[in-house]
């Protein structure tokens, strides 16, 4: 799927597709909902030569929240949140296999702000029921509602799949 871009007359330009809409402004990009961090996630996969086909919000397994801080490192493709409204803290996709030799830090939106959504993106091989080959965590500040990706690594063993469940 490509996303279609239009600039309006203040400058602002607007990438998507009719259901997202991503704002942009000063080279960030900007998203009022989900289905904006989906697209945002899914270009950021294609922009690397993966394609994230499932995207999917990450919410809490013990109170339903969808808010989180987050650790991760870039550098060695791990992340964990924890659930801002009962502190349950989980790993995502394979992270706690490396947790413990990463250098790891709390994710920080350029306004200062360390509360966010999450969209995780997976890009899948051959066999999509078998395989994850690719993560991509995508988050939205819920102040200022800047998207970014805090970190993204590669799967290099199958069967895979399961790390779907870990979001």
């Amino acid at each position: 799927m490509g996303l279609s871009t239009s600039t309006d007359q203040l400058g602002t330009v607007r990438t998507g597709t009719v259901a997202a809409v991503l704002v942009e402004r000063d080279g960030q990009s900007y998203a009022d909902n989900f289905e904006d961090m989906v697209a945002f996630v899914r270009e950021f996969g294609s922009a690397t030569g993966e394609l994230a086909e499932d995207v999917r919000s990450s919410r809490c397994v013990t109170c339903g929240s969808a808010t989180f801080w987050m650790e991760c490192s870039e550098e060695d493709g791990v992340a964990m949140r924890t659930c801002t409204q009962c502190q349950t803290a989980a790993f995502i996709g394979d992270s706690a296999e490396l947790w413990d030799a990463a250098d790891t830090g709390d994710a920080v939106c350029p306004c200062g702000a360390k509360v966010f959504e999450l969209a995780i993106g997976f890009c899948v091989g051959a066999e999509p029921e078998l395989d994850v080959e690719w993560i991509v965590v995508g988050a939205r500040c819920t102040v200022c509602h800047l998207v970014g990706v805090y970190a993204d690594w590669g799967i290099d063993y199958v069967p895979s799949a399961s790390l779907k469940q870990q979001i």
